[in-house]
This record gives structure tokens, C-alpha cells and sequence, in this order.
């Protein structure tokens, strides 16, 4: 496995000021989830509307592993797109 930081897109939904703390000590923004984890959650709920993946889901205790990797090969796929 490689230490490679893989290209998440950076924030899904970054509020202005993310990662400041402010003379009272207090957050006032956060970089919230990254694109790549907001892309593989869209591609999960698409992919559990699939009757084949939800059949194989509720019958497969390994299911979930396999739902889960092909979300983030969409994700990493988008990403990559995005790239070009």
C-alpha cells in the first residue's frame, strides 16, 4: 500500500474562515468532507437503488465491502476526471 496522499478534491462544502480559531478560541469555519467522500456517498446511494446490488446486499455478508470499494472507484473516477 502506498503512502501516497491520494487527490480527495479538496472541500465538499468549505465555509469561509475554515481552520481559524478566533480570539475567543472558537472554530469558525471547517472544511467539512471532501469531494471524493461526497462523490462515493452519491455513488453508494446509487448503487443500493440497484435491485441486483440491494438483493446481493441483504443475502452477502461481504456485500457491503464490495458496495463500498466500487463507490470509491466512482469517486476516484470522477476525481480524475475532474483532473483533466
Amino acid at each position: 500500500m502506498s503512502n501516497e496522499k491520494k487527490n480527495d478534491g479538496g472541500p465538499a462544502y468549505p465555509r469561509p474562515g475554515a481552520n481559524i480559531i478566533n480570539a475567543e478560541d472558537y472554530v469558525t469555519g471547517n472544511e467539512g468532507m471532501s469531494l471524493r467522500d461526497h462523490f462515493a456517498g452519491l455513488a453508494m446511494q446509487g448503487i443500493m437503488g440497484n435491485s441486483d446490488y440491494a438483493a446481493a446486499f441483504a443475502t452477502n455478508e461481504h456485500a457491503a465491502e464490495v458496495i463500498a470499494k466500487h463507490a470509491v472507484m466512482v469517486a476516484d473516477a470522477m476525481i480524475k476526471h475532474l483532473e483533466q
